[in-house]
């Protein structure tokens, strides 16, 4: 089955049985079984086999073969319903009220079942794998991206063994380099398309929050994270410093969905009630009645000490999550004291590295506070020059640890002085390989500039990227990376500092030229943000590009573009600023502001889209978007389409926690602490109201400038305060809501937000009420649990302050995202006769297929669940993963690539509209054909745009061939002076005559075929010796 350019089928990592015979009578599932003359008395065509029949390409082909001439006698089946194959052997899973489905309407339907059900998918789909890289990775197996993703994910470094090919890898003059070293066309950057798996060659990333419930096998199943972030293992990324939730507070939309950070470490969740299952999986209560067979955990009667320690260390972590935990009735530490020793290892092995182990001391645990209280480094890895190990004897301490970024604690690992050193050991080149090694392709020597431990391009300088630890790539103001053709692609800063700017940086809401000028266009214009390039060509993708070519001139080099900043009408008075001064959003111009009849509009005049409205954030400078009456609506809102809006307003109304609210007449007032208060009693000396008048009125009136939310601008760019606090002794310093406690010393002014710690008040979630009282883990719980609701002030449960709005930004007129699920009813009906009309005749069958619960869709991964006729379930699966549940990650090549035939007798306005190229795609080992594809490009429509074709090839790996794949990669001379692995193409020309023609052939050796995933994009142009 092939959906959206990628074949789904049976991929096992073992041989399987199809189970398949040529008797006449074993079409299953009620299917027809037709003989070859019956088909060709009526008519039928090959075509009609595939897409009507639902039959095997291997069947069509048979039965053309019989049609041209060949009058071989067989058989094929005629499927019915929902049943498809060979020998209709194979049935997708039922729809409530749905006789008929189609294979894609069946994915989205299971992933929809996946989105609702998000413990019951991590608990049921296996965590995927990338195993072809065999090495000590600790207790979380590898996912392809960890392959030179920068970080040592392998004891030894072994996952970053010849990276160092890709990062300083050049491309040809015609080509953007994308930011992880590969090429893609000139021609592909900035056309609306993601060709780079790292994204970086549009402005805007596409939001990849949806992929583990979102089947998409080139955005998700290929995309690869950025140097700051942690891959979810399907598509998502997560910023790194999140991935660890006692070392920063974390929000759903920080998270995976999949819940890979948790995993091996539940316990530690703040958010959830979890406990770690035997495989890693993280049990939740909302899985429990399907449970049955995953809650299996530790024997308590075989269990060492050691594992009895552990044991009851999770009991006290999790709030006695596991269901033989004994801490119900006795205090956990009492049992620790008496048995265990007086530091635990938990986890049971590395996991956030596998040489990094966290301690808890014994004394402590249950205290409320996650965070282990020290680590040991334990194990080796790659240093610049040598090899850093520890004693097999004794652990090293790491004391004072709070940065957990890998590369921090590989810099750790490598200077800490009592680490040892072996100078013949697995290293990265103390040099960088400079003088060396040169480039696969180019045979160019590494550009590059020695600013840190790593070893980085000196295409990562002044990129508006931080690759280093400190940033140190970030603050060269001295060297000037863009040079030569590069610069046709990266932004620079007319009037300073040296920059190389990616398109990425330009309106990302951080300065990085002095003026500007990478955030509004020549620096006083509209916001870059703004600019939406969507397809080839169009205006806003020519004029992003000539913006960054023509940047660096600060003379009048930029006179063509002046007329680009003016502001589009519609970016007027829409809430966010799109002016350097901000004047399209002032008070005074969008008072008398008209809305277009689908917008709400603001008491101060600004319009917003409906779906904005009660959806739980501020959106209007006012907040009148949230804080209305719907009874008492203007003229224009009256109008406008509120009617699905009505009970969430109401509801929100009603279910709204608002601190202080008792003391307020919240129908004309909005409760806060005003911004002359020093500590929280001081509400009993003046009422902790102001009127909601005062909202966005631009003038502060709430603490930390809460009522002035969206109209004060934050200190680190031009973006909304949000939910960070501005400090009024201090306006120059903004404090993000999640740091605001931890910050007393830099801005006391937040003081009388923080409750005070006492010996029974001592989690970090427990709250000291004003009147004295602990709030047992009541801090922004959701919940009023003191008198005056102060421990749920400045409680933002729905969006980070860092990103506050960005997303409705990004999407003002535009929405780049993943597309949507359709919708289909659930439900446990079973369907138990079907009508398929079929010519004249109605066939009836009564065949009952039992509905799937909600556990079948969750097996198969990123794969598709499907009925085999053995009653058994199989999955069928996409060509990035493989295995029995689709678990493992296979070693690909994704191919895009379009025709150009400006140059040759194809671009003639005479040419015959009839003519096809037939273009076949061959992954070639040393000759050998393993894997292919093929293309159609008609004449009359294809050959005079650019329309890419894009697919998966996949390496084998039958045994010789996949030991000589996992040896190379340890063979760093192999890598480089041997590449049997190439790419090619073959054209042929179809005529209406049925003649055939080779006409163009083009190769390309695969350099990084040690890579678990590479991309090669190519054009293929045609010239007129063809």
């Amino acid at each position: 089955m092939i959906v959206d350019d990628a074949p789904y089928c049976r991929r096992s990592d073992s041989p399987i049985s199809l189970s398949r015979n040529n008797n006449e009578s074993s079409c299953q599932f009620g299917g027809k079984s037709w003989s070859f003359a019956e088909l060709y008395r009526h008519n039928r065509t090959p075509s009609q086999i595939i897409h009507n029949f639902r039959s095997s390409i291997e069947k069509a082909e048979e039965y053309s073969f019989y049609v041209s001439g060949h009058r071989n006698s067989s058989f094929l089946c005629e499927c019915k319903g929902r049943s498809f194959g060979k020998n209709c052997e194979y049935q997708l899973y039922s729809m409530t009220g749905v006789t008929r489905s189609t294979f894609a309407e069946a994915r989205r339907w299971q992933n929809l079942v996946k989105r609702d059900n998000r413990f019951r998918m991590h608990v049921y789909q296996k965590n995927p794998c990338y195993t072809t890289l065999i090495c000590d990775h600790g207790l979380l197996c590898l996912d392809w991206r960890d392959i030179c993703d920068g970080r040592q994910q392998c004891m030894n470094g072994l996952d970053e063994e010849a990276c160092d090919l890709l990062e300083f890898n050049e491309c040809e003059k015609e080509e953007y380099r994308c930011s992880n070293g590969m090429c893609i066309p000139d021609s592909y950057f900035l056309d609306g398309e993601y060709d780079c798996i790292d994204d970086s060659d549009e402005q805007r990333s596409v939001n990849h929050n949806e992929c583990a419930y979102q089947p998409d096998p080139f955005n998700c199943d290929d995309h690869a994270c950025s140097v700051s972030e942690w891959s979810c293992g399907d598509g998502q990324c997560i910023k790194e410093r999140n991935r660890y939730e006692w070392q920063e507070s974390t929000i759903p939309s920080s998270q995976c969905y999949s819940m890979r950070e948790y995993m091996f470490m539940c316990e530690l969740s703040e958010q959830h009630k979890l406990w770690t299952m035997v495989n890693g999986t993280c049990y939740h209560s909302s899985a429990a009645p399907l449970m049955n067979l995953s809650y299996k955990q530790e024997s308590m009667a075989d269990q060492t000490t050691h594992e009895y320690c552990l044991f009851l260390v999770k009991c006290l972590l999790s709030d006695n999550a596991g269901k033989d935990c004994p801490c119900k009735s006795r205090d956990c530490r009492q049992y620790l004291n008496e048995s265990c020793p007086s530091t635990i290892q938990y986890p049971s092995k590395g996991l956030l590295t596998p040489y990094l182990i966290a301690h808890y001391n014994v004394t402590r645990i249950g205290s409320g506070k996650k965070r282990p209280d020290f680590y040991t480094l334990s194990g080796s890895i790659r240093c610049r020059g040598y090899e850093a190990y520890s004693n097999v004897h004794r652990s090293i301490r790491l004391e004072n640890t709070t940065d957990l970024r890998h590369i921090v604690l590989d810099r750790a690992f490598c200077g800490h002085n009592s680490v040892s050193k072996n100078a013949t050991g697995p290293q990265f080149h103390s040099l960088c390989y400079a003088n060396v090694s040169k480039t696969l392709e180019k045979g160019l020597s590494y550009a590059f500039f020695d600013v840190c431990e790593q070893c980085i391009s000196q295409y990562r300088i002044n990129d508006g990227f931080k690759d280093c630890v400190s940033g140190e790539d970030e603050l060269r103001e001295q060297i000037d990376t863009c040079s030569g053709y590069v610069r046709d692609y990266r932004y620079r800063c007319p009037f300073g500092p040296t920059t190389c700017l990616t398109v990425q940086a330009l309106g990302d809401s951080i300065t990085s030229c002095n003026q500007d000028e990478d955030e509004f266009i020549l620096g006083s214009g509209q916001s870059l943000s703004l600019i939406k390039c969507l397809e080839f060509e169009d205006e806003d993708c020519l004029f992003l590009r000539e913006y960054i070519s023509n940047s660096g001139n600060n003379s009048d080099g930029n006179i063509q573009i002046s007329e680009k900043t003016k502001l589009p009408f519609r970016s007027y008075c829409n809430t966010f600023w799109d002016l350097q001064d901000r004047t399209d959003e002032s008070l005074e111009l969008c008072h008398s502001w008209r809305c277009p009849p689908n917008e709400f509009q603001c008491r101060s005049g600004h319009c917003i889209s409906q779906e904005y409205v009660c959806d739980g954030e501020w959106d209007c400078f006012d907040a009148s978007d949230e804080l209305f009456n719907m009874n008492h609506l203007s003229i224009h809102n009256q109008k406008v389409n509120l009617t699905e809006k009505r009970t969430t307003c109401a509801t929100n109304t009603s279910n709204k926690i608002q601190s202080f609210s008792a003391l307020c007449n919240i129908q004309t007032e909005y409760p806060c602490l005003l911004i002359n208060f020093t500590k929280q009693s001081d509400i009993f000396v003046t009422r902790p109201c102001i009127n909601i008048n005062q909202i966005g009125d631009n003038k502060t009136d709430c603490l930390g400038g809460l009522d002035e939310r969206n109209t004060l601008k934050h200190c680190n760019g031009l973006k909304q305060l949000g939910h960070s606090f501005q400090c009024q002794s201090n306006p120059n310093t903004c404090i993000d809501e999640q740091n605001l406690c931890t910050n007393i010393n830099q801005c006391p002014d937040i003081s009388p937000l923080c409750g005070q710690y006492n010996d029974h008040c001592f989690h970090p979630k427990d709250f000291i009420c004003i009147n004295g009282t602990c709030a047992k883990k009541g801090q922004c719980n959701g919940n009023i649990d003191c008198e005056y609701g102060e421990d749920e002030y400045w409680c933002n449960q729905k969006n980070n302050s860092r990103s506050y709005r960005l997303l409705k930004q990004q999407n003002q007129f535009t929405s780049i995202r993943l597309g949507k699920l359709r919708m289909y009813p659930l439900s446990n009906s079973v369907i138990n006769s079907t009508t398929v009309e079929k010519g004249r005749s109605i066939v009836k069958r009564n065949t009952p297929v039992n509905v799937p619960n909600d556990i079948v869709p969750m097996i198969c991964n990123r794969g598709v669940a499907v009925l085999e006729y053995t009653n058994k379930t199989v999955c069928f699966c996409p060509p990035s993963y493989y295995g029995q549940y689709c678990e493992y990650h296979s070693d690909r090549v994704t191919i895009y690539t379009h025709l150009n035939v400006s140059h040759s007798r194809f671009a003639e306005i005479t040419i015959d509209s009839n003519i096809t190229i037939k273009l076949l795609a061959l992954l070639v080992y040393e000759n050998e054909i393993l894997h292919n594809r093929q293309f159609h490009f008609r004449s009359v429509d294809n050959f005079h745009r650019i329309i890419k074709k894009r697919c998966h090839l996949i390496y084998s790996r039958e045994k010789h061939l996949l030991q000589t794949k996992i040896h190379r990669r340890s063979n760093r001379t192999s890598i480089t002076n041997h590449t049997p692995y190439y790419l090619r193409y073959e054209a042929y020309e179809l005529t209406e005559n049925s003649s055939i023609h080779l006409v163009g052939v083009w190769q390309y050796p695969i350099y990084f075929d040690f890579l678990p995933s590479f991309r090669i994009a190519k054009v293929l142009r045609f010239y007129n010796n063809l």
